[in-house]
């Protein structure tokens, strides 16, 4: 045993193990092992309820399991800890059996164990297996937290191109209302009252914001018309009027 020393990478160090087995003398054996292979932080316990507690109270990096206990079972204890396997990036699960029956195996691994360590064990293979899906969980965390940070900064990049555009919208609107409406307040008003009404048909916010904005450049074709025509207080001659549609 003395040389699995080091042999957990110390970055992982760190990682907390919880250890539930209904066997006192088990427990002491796996802690020491995971201990000299370089885990320090290791809870134990032979309560199947307690180590639920453990696990719900605290953050477990890998939680070993005995599929055999009194009051409560491996397989009880994994529907307590449900939410911990169907999370975002899953806890691994070791369940420890002495039982050889491969269905037992079947349905462990069936239920959401990540691995299953028959008794008695060897101590390497223990630490092995343990590192094994340790570095797998690192490498699943580190990968949801590059997968938010790049969610966030997508997101800040859509609000940032989302306000050029409205800002855009609303130079083209006051653009539009300043060539006969020196205030802009015409616009507003059409596009408050637009609002108002998408509200009042039981619209989705989103579509009355976006139909507020967008209403406001209804006389948006009043940039491409000549001030001549445009202020003209005449009637409008045929060509004039060809050329305003």
């Amino acid at each position: 045993m003395h040389g699995l020393a080091g042999f957990i990478p110390s970055c992982m160090a760190e990682c907390e193990v919880v250890i539930i087995d209904d066997n006192a003398g088990m427990l002491r054996i796996l802690k020491l092992v995971l201990q000299r292979a370089g885990l320090s932080r290791i809870h134990i316990t032979t309560d199947p309820i307690e180590g639920v507690a453990l696990c719900e109270r605290g953050d477990p990096d890998i939680i070993l399991l005995d599929l055999h206990m009194p009051g409560l079972d491996g397989y009880g204890v994994l529907n307590r800890l449900r939410p911990l396997i169907d999370h975002e990036v899953p806890v691994p699960i070791v369940m420890l059996t002495g039982d050889q029956d491969a269905s037992i195996k079947r349905h462990a691994l069936a239920a959401g164990v990540s691995d299953v360590l028959l008794k008695p064990f060897d101590a390497t293979e223990v630490a092995l297996r343990v590192r094994s899906l340790l570095r797998t969980r690192m490498l699943q965390l580190r990968l949801a937290d590059q997968n938010r940070e790049l969610e966030s900064r997508v997101a800040a990049r859509t609000a940032e191109l989302e306000a050029a555009q409205f800002e855009m919208l609303e130079r083209l609107a006051t653009a539009a209302e300043l060539r006969d409406d020196d205030t802009g307040e015409h616009t507003q008003r059409v596009g408050a009252l637009s609002g108002d009404l998408a509200r009042a048909l039981g619209q989705t916010e989103l579509f009355v914001r976006t139909i507020a904005r967008a209403a406001r450049l209804h006389d948006i074709g009043k940039i491409g018309v000549c001030d001549d025509i445009l202020r003209k207080p005449a009637a409008l001659l045929p060509a004039e009027f060809e050329h305003m549609k």
